[in-house]
């Protein structure tokens, strides 16, 4: 009863006064999930048990009245308190995944009791966990559909791969296999596995298991379907000794064997998502809407992780931004540090030019792009960032926009204020972003409308294709030129299925020249020539690279930051 009350609590407090509210029974239908009767029964029952006084309204229509014993604020604070003391974190973290005002949150972060809660705790002289926040439900973790950084990285604690990729060398290096061979066709490579790699469900690791991979991926993934379509068949000579022959050479095949795509799972265990089973340094305790609990394999391969156990909790967005990465806040004295990343994203606009044919005519593109004035939305929105001409930070310049332009654009593009949606990965701080878009236009004549699209919607084709313009986020693992490959050939991430087909070819062409490549200046000059195309005939606008901030308690050791950005759980460690 606790929860029905707090979320009501959380969901009429705006409308308070004096500890008074008037409500609609039906109201609360939809937030509790139920019937008319239900909400009368629990009504009377928290009545009863204390929480409010309830007065019914007396006839159709009028508005039934709850009056408080106290003032919203002081119960939150008292409920933490009671919770923290309890040791009771799924209720702590239920309570931080309402919309409760942000400066309570900030209050609520600096006391020590509630700290003690997370971060990194020594539970005992053998168990060390790392507690951690996420603002939102995990969507998947397939490997053959992750495509969001955080599931990208989770997956990545939860298996392996064949080989890995150096970025500090620019390397290949092996990982399950410990030794592999390119024939002098470039066309076979074989693999010899080590031996002795246990999967969390203690079967050992062999060549079959690397076969059933490579099938899965042809057949059960759409996203990733050109990492592999490239492999003709897959031998396995020995338990321990396997080959992937070619169709044609590939001088990235190496490295898309790196990306967490690649796990390797058990052959004789079908997926589950709730019991994922792979040869990973942890392995998935638990997992929930609300939670997700991450344990160190004892039987790992190679070095064990240092911590014992990682807990994600879901929070609401102002929550996760509050609290920071820390240990026990009464032994560290230190100040927080914060890290920064650089070079990690990108943010740009996208025209689905094939589903709205107005968006085909480049004078339109044209007047969105002079629309965009940067140091405008930066200056508005008080953004961290840095204006964006390319895929990298570092080729990045400011691009003159001139919004006199716009009028005359829209005028030769016979746009007559047609709606066009705006499609935006649904959270706070990209809605302000996508509101500023909105109405910058629509001080121009260009009627947008806002199309806040979920994280597990993202992954539905049928659903992106209803937005006519993307604000899109994009993150890059450690190896780029892997990931440029991964910008237009993953098809979650929808670039290809909205240009035209001309471009759809030429991007083809580019990309068939930039696998064919074996020299690193001349993979990057392809990278610069597609982004011209694009960035020139206005098939995307590029906003700004955000700066990526860390806060993390530096009595943590090795806290580095892993492919995407997100901390290497693997190696932390704390004295």
């Amino acid at each position: 009863m606790e929860e029905k009350y707090l979320v009501l609590r959380s969901y009429i407090h705006s409308r308070e006064k004096d500890f008074k509210v008037s409500f609609k029974h039906e109201d609360l239908e939809q937030l509790w999930f139920c019937t008319r009767r239900n909400v009368k029964r629990v009504l009377n029952k928290l009545e009863a048990d204390g929480y409010f006084r309830y007065i019914p309204g007396r006839g159709r229509g009028n508005y039934s009245v709850l009056l408080f014993n106290q003032s919203f604020k002081e119960e939150i604070e008292a409920y933490i308190k009671k919770y923290v003391e309890l040791g009771n974190l799924d209720m702590v973290a239920f309570i931080l995944r309402l919309p409760i005002p942000r400066s309570w949150l900030i209050q609520l972060s600096s006391a020590s009791e509630f700290q003690k809660l997370f971060g990194f705790k020594r539970h005992s002289i053998s168990k060390d966990i790392l507690y951690m926040f996420k603002s939102r439900e995990v969507s998947t973790l397939d490997p053959v559909n992750v495509s969001i950084a955080l599931e990208v990285h989770l997956t990545q604690q939860l298996g392996d791969t064949l080989v890995c990729y150096d970025s500090e060398r620019n390397r290949i290096i092996p990982h399950l296999a410990h030794h592999f061979i390119v024939d002098q066709s470039e066309l076979i490579y074989t693999f010899y596995l080590r031996k002795d790699v246990h999967f969390h469900n203690m079967d050992k690791l062999s060549s079959l298991d690397v076969a059933f991979t490579v099938e899965r991926l042809k057949t059960k993934s759409k996203a990733y379907a050109w990492l592999v379509e490239s492999i003709k068949k897959v031998e396995c000579e020995t338990p321990y000794k396997v080959s992937i022959h070619l169709k044609k050479r590939n001088s990235l095949f190496l490295q898309m064997l790196s990306t967490a795509t690649f796990c390797i799972l058990p052959s004789n265990t079908p997926f589950n998502e709730q019991e994922w089973i792979g040869t990973g340094p942890f392995l998935l305790k638990e997992r929930s809407k609300s939670k997700i609990i991450l344990q160190a394999f004892e039987h790992y391969f190679k070095e064990r992780a240092l911590i014992d156990e990682v807990h994600f909790y879901t929070v609401s967005k102002d929550a996760a931004n509050v609290l920071y990465l820390q240990s026990n806040p009464e032994k560290s004295k230190t100040k927080i540090e914060e890290q920064t990343l650089q070079d990690l994203c990108v943010v740009f606009l996208l025209f689905n030019q094939n589903r709205n044919t107005i968006l085909k005519n480049s004078l339109l593109r044209t007047a969105i792009y002079h629309l965009m004035d940067l140091p405008k939305m930066i200056k508005d929105l008080q953004l961290n960032v840095c204006e964006a001409s390319s895929f990298s930070e570092m080729r990045s310049k400011h691009l003159e926009k001139n919004q006199k332009l716009i009028s005359t654009l829209l005028i030769k593009a016979n746009y007559a204020g047609e709606e066009m949606k705006l499609g935006y990965l649904d959270n706070e701080l990209t809605a302000v972003e996508a509101k500023w878009i909105i109405e910058e236009a629509g001080n121009v004549g260009i009627n947008l409308k806002l199309m806040p699209i979920s994280h597990t919607d993202f992954y539905d084709q049928t659903i992106m294709n209803e937005v006519d313009l993307l604000f899109m986020k994009m993150i890059f693992s450690i190896d780029r030129h892997l990931s440029f490959m991964s910008i237009f050939r993953n098809e979650h991430l929808s670039i290809m299925q909205f240009l035209q087909t001309e471009t759809v070819e030429f991007i083809k062409q580019q990309l068939n020249a930039f696998e064919g490549a074996h020299n690193f200046n001349d993979r990057e000059q392809i990278i610069i020539e597609t982004e011209r195309i694009l960035r020139d005939e206005k098939h995307l606008v590029f906003l700004y690279h955000p700066t990526i901030t860390r806060t993390i308690d530096p009595i943590i050791q090795n806290a580095t930051h892993h492919s995407y950005g997100h901390v290497d759980f693997r190696k932390l460690w704390l004295p």
